[in-house]
This record gives C-alpha cells, sequence and structure tokens, in this order.
C-alpha cells in the first residue's frame, strides 16, 4: 500500500504525510497549541540551474542553515513552508505548507518532508531558486510529549546536534560540515566566506 510505503522511506513522519494528505488527522481540537506567529526562514537564488539529482544536497545545506538559526534562539518549530523556482528559461516551480504533529529543530526532520515534497510535484525543470520558512515557533521543552515519540533517540539526536552547534559557533560554519558540503554541488563551504553577501 502507498501508505507502507511512505512509511518505510520517510518513517513516521511519512505516514502522517500521507494521512493528511487525505484529510486525516488524529488530534484532538484541544491538544493543538497555537503559538504566535513568528518564523525563521532563508530564500536563495543559486549561481546555476540544478537537476533533481544534485538539488537534495542544496536542499539539505539549507535546511541546516535555517534549523541552525532555529536553535541557536532555542525554538521549535510547527509549520514548514517550502518553494522551489525553475530556471529563468522555463515559469513556474512549486510551494507547499506542511504542519507537523510534533514541533521540531532537527535538520533531518525538515529534510525528510522537505525531500517528500521534492519527488512528489517537481516536474522535471531545472531548479535556480529555493525558500524555506519555518513557522508557528514554540520554546524548547513546551513541546507536547506523544506516546509514539522514540523520546530516549530524539534526546540523543538533540544532545548531538547541539555539541555540532557549539562546534560551529565557536570555531565557525565550516569547521564542522556534513559529508555532503564537500561534493562538486554543494555551496555551504563557499557561502560560509562570505560576509553579507560578499566575499570577506
Amino acid at each position: 500500500k502507498l501508505c507502507n510505503r511512505t512509511k518505510q522511506s520517510f518513517g513516521v513522519i511519512g505516514e502522517e504525510l500521507h494521512l493528511h494528505s487525505n484529510g486525516i488527522d488524529f488530534s484532538r481540537i484541544s491538544e493543538k497549541y497555537v503559538p504566535a506567529t513568528t518564523s525563521i526562514g532563508k530564500s536563495q537564488i543559486l549561481m546555476r540551474d540544478y537537476t533533481i539529482e544534485e538539488f537534495p544536497i542544496i536542499l539539505l545545506e539549507h535546511i541546516e542553515e535555517v534549523c541552525y538559526r532555529m536553535r541557536r534562539q532555542n525554538k521549535l518549530a510547527q509549520t514548514i513552508h517550502f518553494s522551489v523556482g525553475y530556471s529563468k528559461d522555463y515559469t513556474g516551480g512549486f510551494r507547499k505548507t506542511h504542519t507537523m504533529n510534533r514541533p521540531t529543530n532537527l535538520t533531518m526532520d525538515i529534510y525528510k518532508i522537505c525531500t517528500y515534497f521534492l519527488h512528489e510535484f517537481y516536474t522535471g525543470e531545472p531548479i535556480r531558486s529555493i525558500n524555506v520558512s519555518l513557522t508557528n515557533l514554540i520554546n524548547e521543552g513546551e513541546e507536547q510529549i506523544s506516546l509514539f515519540d522514540n523520546v530516549i533517540q530524539r534526546e540523543k539526536e538533540m544532545k548531538l546536534t547541539k555539541v555540532m552547534d557549539e562546534i560551529r559557533t565557536k570555531f565557525g560554519k565550516n569547521s564542522i560540515l556534513r559529508g555532503i558540503s564537500y561534493t562538486n554541488s554543494a555551496t555551504a563551504r563557499y557561502r560560509n566566506t562570505l560576509l553579507g553577501g560578499h566575499k570577506s
């Protein structure tokens, strides 16, 4: 079944996406916390066109930066706004919004949802721009813990992420990077040398 395939590919988040796409939400209305509307986001016009094979590298680096900024503020996001623009030789792109049952500031949580939308709605054109914004922010510690959450595993992921953030903050963003940032398609290492969008 589609739900099972989606869950296998994207985990619990994939199952949630499948249910939401069919209008199913098991949360009680009383459980829906409506936080103050604030946002953290980043838009980028890429220096060249990217193929669907290359773009996930750019997407992951992009989300890493947004989530790093959010964690620095000790925030969690509940809603993701993700948009992709195609090359100037083409028209269009797509824009999607998703509200999660569980707020997060972990890069891979956001990445899984964005890649799901990328593979569902991408229509084949070269990609030239990206935007990821996270809204409905709450403070860390204010989120409701679900009975289905692996609390111990998430605490481990959070602690590891915080250590990596501390290293980046102390020694610079290029001091610790994911392996994909050393590939030819990556842009993070170069962008991290810029100050205000210009070479420092």
